[in-house]
């Protein structure tokens, strides 16, 4: 019984609880700053985000499982796990920091939210870390669909400065749709074609694919 809580809690914890409780964690500190005496009260908001955060990283670093198993969601590494954690912190931070409505605060946040992307996506496309494939396809297209919509929030505030009567939100939904539409196609393509090397091709040294042909066979 001890086992399995502890099994949710490791799984919820970095995926869906941080974000909720850190979320009630900047809103608090947002709404105290404004008050007067409440300068106690935000220093231990500020420390209880923290120490949320520290325990989600110490969660995914200290107690990742990267052997094989057949769960839908095996992983040789977490990385992505601790990238995603990471960003999530950093925009934290950043609604603390900045006004929602400055254009300093837009501007941070989207070049922070594609920079972030970049890397996630290229440790995705080069260590391939969930084991079974069809994990991997969800995976990637879940971060091509995010990715799309960062590149597209870019776009649209470019041309939101070049233009202020321009339609920003059916640009964006409009820019979201094409590029979420291309940008899954090619990382399918990838992902079908170095399934297709793992299985017919003997000269492989990767250690990250190698691993995923053991798994194959």
């Amino acid at each position: 019984m001890c086992i399995s809580l502890w099994k949710v809690v490791f799984q919820l914890q970095g995926r869906v609880l941080y974000s909720l409780l850190t979320s009630i964690w900047v809103n608090s500190i947002n709404q105290s700053a404004d008050q007067e005496n409440d300068t106690a009260f935000v220093i231990i908001l500020c420390t209880t985000g923290a120490f949320d955060f520290i325990f989600s990283l110490y969660l995914n670093t200290q107690f990742s499982y990267i052997l094989p198993t057949p769960a839908f969601l095996s992983s040789k590494d977490n990385a992505i796990e601790v990238i995603t954690l990471s960003h999530k912190f950093i925009l934290q931070i950043l609604a603390l920091a900045f006004s929602p409505d400055s254009p300093s605060f837009l501007w941070t946040f989207i070049s922070i939210n594609i920079s972030i992307d970049f890397m996630r996506n290229f440790w995705l496309l080069k260590s391939l870390p969930l084991y079974q494939i069809k994990a991997l396809k969800y995976q990637g297209c879940l971060l091509a669909v995010i990715s799309s919509l960062n590149l597209s929030c870019l776009t649209t505030m470019i041309a939101k400065s070049a233009d202020e009567d321009s339609s920003s939100l059916t640009l964006l939904l409009l820019l979201w749709v094409i590029l979420s539409f291309f940008t899954v196609k090619i990382l399918m393509n990838y992902l079908n074609h170095t399934h297709w090397r793992l299985l017919s091709n003997p000269s492989i040294t990767n250690p990250a694919l190698l691993i995923h042909r053991i798994v194959l066979f």
